[in-house]
């Protein structure tokens, strides 16, 4: 009878092991969860470049213009210098602040926009420092160009993004 309860306390002895184990693992330390959390596969969105349009002369009237914009995913955000992020990309302090909480209202986990449209010298700029910007990181979207006819969106027709204002006014 006793060596039932030794078998017993020996099995359960070794299940308290292997889950004190894995509570260790999976919760309290931190390398597994950055080396999973980096094994991630992250979609981004490729917006198509859009065809060129010439006048019957053969002059240029719409083109292509590339831009970027600043993606953030939060939960990746660590040891970030606030200051020198809002330098370079020519936002306030509160700016920073209230886009930070916008994303983390979206999700913690997902990537969403915190700077639309950077230029491309502003771009340039920031690539070379975007290693020390853990959880940021850019995207290129193509954008309609007017070179001559500043005001050719009216006849040719332009499509931009739909406002906040637009969305909760025209549901």
């Amino acid at each position: 009878m006793e060596r039932k309860y030794l078998f017993y306390f020996f099995f359960i002895a070794i299940a308290v092991i292997f889950i004190s184990r894995l509570f260790y693992i999976q919760i309290v330390r931190e390398d597994y969860k950055l080396s999973a959390d980096n094994n991630v596969v992250r979609k981004e969105k490729v917006y198509p470049g859009r065809g060129l349009i010439y006048d019957r002369n053969h002059k240029l009237l719409v083109s292509n213009q590339s831009a970027y914009d600043l993606m953030v995913i939060p939960r990746q955000v660590k040891n970030l210098d606030t200051n020198a992020l809002c330098e370079l990309i020519s936002i306030t302090k509160e700016s920073f602040v209230e886009r930070m909480k916008k994303a983390k209202d979206y999700s913690w986990v997902k990537a969403s926009v915190f700077v639309k449209q950077l230029s491309k010298e502003r771009y340039s700029y920031f690539h070379e420092k975007l290693h020390n910007f853990e959880g940021f990181y850019p995207q290129k979207r193509i954008l309609r160009d007017y070179p001559d006819y500043k005001n050719a969106a009216n006849v040719i027709g332009y499509i931009g993004e739909a406002t906040d204002a637009y969305i909760k006014k025209n549901k």
